[in-house]
């Protein structure tokens, strides 16, 4: 064999083939020329024969029509063969194509869709007709039009485009977000683009979002709170501790030197119009706590009948100077231990009951309390206030309860009055859990009425009673008090109001914490009276030190916190640092020797059972 081509031209005549039985017998083939086929990668894949029942030889010609023809079989079957390949490669992407669960497509700059994938019409809702058959600007957010616009535009000028995001319409109407990744072919000039649902990402990005806004407001709210808290605190002391002096000091004048004529009656006049601006300054603190939110209910087990007594009697005095009859009727099954919050309820009703002795200049003031509905846990008790006062006009019923809001402003200027009183009960009334509705006519009188929830105690635990040892037999004891007290105004009426109680006090003044450190450490004292806000070392740190630094000696000495500021918040945080008992300023002298009486006998009480 010479070149690439095989020729046998008398097969008989052949040692290799004369013994073949197509040689020896039928077809009796005797010419045999081939000519091998080589594929593009060198593999041998067959050859291309012909064959004769006669010798012959090919001539030149015939030869190089054989290999053209072998070229030519060879060339059919590569090309057969990658036809195979590209159908199978066509295959594999367009499964690919329908099995994304992105949205894939090919579109031209025209801003119609080529081809899409099955994912389209899972998230958009079309069918695969109806989007090729339409621009799918038709389908963009119209917010989003432009800016696709100026993608598409770059697309076309060989750009590529990254993470571009867009709505697009669903068929019921709603929008989805769509992040494309896109690059052109600058051959045929459609573009390629795969787009991802982004929607719920964008809804957390934007839930994410608000609630760094909400958690802005939040804390721009805190401290806004805060500084309400702090200024209703500063306001508090700083309105009491003057008030303090002023009552005390009129309350003392009028006890001891026993004024007459014209001194009597400016100090009388002193007195009541000081206990006037005090009840002024805690309606507007109190309005101001229930507006910024720092209003608490407190609740604790008393004895409801008892806090009426002292109501009626709170009242009475005022009622009688006007000769109005007053009367308080409480239903016998109303229980005697109940749950709740008797310092609000207490102001509730003095309100309600001194604003009908203020607008009723004849008759009568009542109050009367029923029982609603009851068991042995719980008790709904109705609270009645009416009188024969004034009244109120039909049109202004609904106004009364809103804030500084008079009924009648030429009345109000002779009687007086804020506008909060009946706002301030309104409010506190709800803190509750009630509600306050009232009837009223003009000439004839006005009803005020609400419900409150109880639960029920049990009786003996506010059955106790209270009455300590007399003032007498405490004083007699020689207590040595110090007074923690910074303010010399409010020093003076301490030190005056203890003395003009017990001459046999012995009170000590320390002007603030270190100064009390001090003298702790060098005398022997039975109590503490310790002012809250002083320089160099306050009340809070003083007892903290206190409790916790001094000798063991010192430590469980009985404190009574004497705060100006009057708050929740502050008379708890009296307590938890180690105080025993706390009054607020301006403070009635009864009810500090109360408090010393009390705080006394139950250390008293503690050392006998620690002996």
């Amino acid at each position: 064999m010479q070149d690439d081509l095989y020729e046998i031209p008398d097969l008989t005549e052949n040692a290799l083939f004369s013994d073949n039985p197509m040689v020896k017998g039928k077809p009796n083939i005797r010419f045999y020329a081939g000519v091998p086929l080589i594929d593009a990668g060198g593999f041998h894949i067959g050859s291309l024969c012909v064959i004769d029942t006669k010798p012959k030889s090919l001539s030149i010609e015939q030869k190089d029509v054989m290999r053209l023809l072998a070229r030519s079989v060879v060339a059919q079957l590569d090309l057969r063969k990658q036809n195979k390949e590209l159908e199978e490669s066509k295959k594999v992407l367009q499964s690919f194509f329908d099995l994304s669960l992105d949205l894939m497509c090919i579109a031209n700059v025209n801003g119609y869709f080529m081809k899409v994938s099955a994912a389209f019409s899972a998230v958009l809702g079309y069918s695969e007709e109806q989007l090729l058959g339409r621009p799918f600007f038709d389908l963009i957010y119209p917010d989003d039009i432009i800016e696709t616009q100026s993608e598409v535009s770059k697309l076309s000028k060989g750009e590529l485009t990254i993470q571009f995001e867009n709505r697009f319409r669903k068929t019921d109407g709603s929008y989805v977000w769509l992040s494309w990744n896109a690059a052109p072919d600058t051959a045929s000039g459609n573009l390629y683009a795969c787009a991802r649902d982004i929607t719920e990402q964008k809804l957390s990005e934007a839930l994410n979002e608000k609630n760094l806004v909400l958690q802005k407001e939040k804390e721009v709210a805190e401290r806004s709170s805060k500084l309400k808290e702090q200024f209703l605190a500063n306001m508090s002391h700083e309105m009491r501790t003057p008030l303090n002096a002023i009552i005390g000091l009129s309350n003392l004048l009028l006890h001891n030197i026993k004024p007459e004529g014209k001194e009597l009656e400016y100090l009388q006049s002193i007195n009541v119009n000081s206990k006037n601006l005090f009840k002024l300054v805690n309606k507007i603190l109190d309005y101001a706590k229930i507006e910024s939110g720092k209003m608490e209910v407190n609740n604790i087990d008393f004895d409801l009948k008892k806090v009426l007594n002292d109501i009626e009697s709170s009242v009475r005095l005022s009622a009688t100077q006007k000769g109005l009859n007053i009367f308080v009727s409480t239903a016998p099954e109303i229980p005697m231990g109940v749950t709740g919050d008797s310092e609000k309820l207490t102001q509730v009703l003095v309100n309600l009951l001194s604003n009908s002795i203020k607008f009723t200049s004849k008759g009568q003031v009542a109050l009367s309390v029923e029982l609603i509905a009851g068991d042995a846990f719980a008790a709904v008790i109705k609270f009645v206030v009416s009188d024969t006062g004034c009244g109120i006009p039909k049109d202004k019923v609904d106004e009364i309860f809103h804030p500084f809001r008079q009924v009648n402003d030429s009345f109000t200027r002779t009687i007086g009055g804020t506008g909060l009183g009946l706002t301030i009960t309104k409010k506190l009334i709800e803190l509750m859990g009630g509600e306050i509705n009232v009837v009223s006519q003009e000439g004839i009188g006005s009803e005020f009425f609400f419900s409150l929830k109880f639960p029920v105690c049990d009786q003996m635990a506010v059955g106790v009673n209270d009455n300590l040892p007399q003032n007498d037999i405490v004083a007699s004891e020689g207590l040595r008090i110090l007074l923690v007290e910074d303010n010399p105004f409010n020093q003076m009426v301490a030190i005056d109001t203890l003395k003009d109680w017990s001459s046999s006090l012995v009170v000590d003044v320390a002007e603030n914490g270190k100064i009390a450190i001090d003298k702790l450490l060098q005398n022997v004292y039975d109590l503490v009276l310790m002012d809250i806000q002083m320089p160099e070392m306050d009340g809070h740190t003083t007892t903290k030190m206190i409790r916790n630094e001094l000798p063991p000696a010192i430590r469980n000495i009985p404190i009574i916190a004497m705060t100006a500021h009057a708050s929740v918040n502050e008379i708890e945080s009296c307590i938890n640092e180690g105080m025993n008992d706390y009054i607020s300023k301006p403070f009635e002298a009864n009810d500090l020797f109360f408090k010393i009486m009390k705080t006394i006998v139950s250390k008293n009480d503690r050392t006998t059972v620690s002996d």
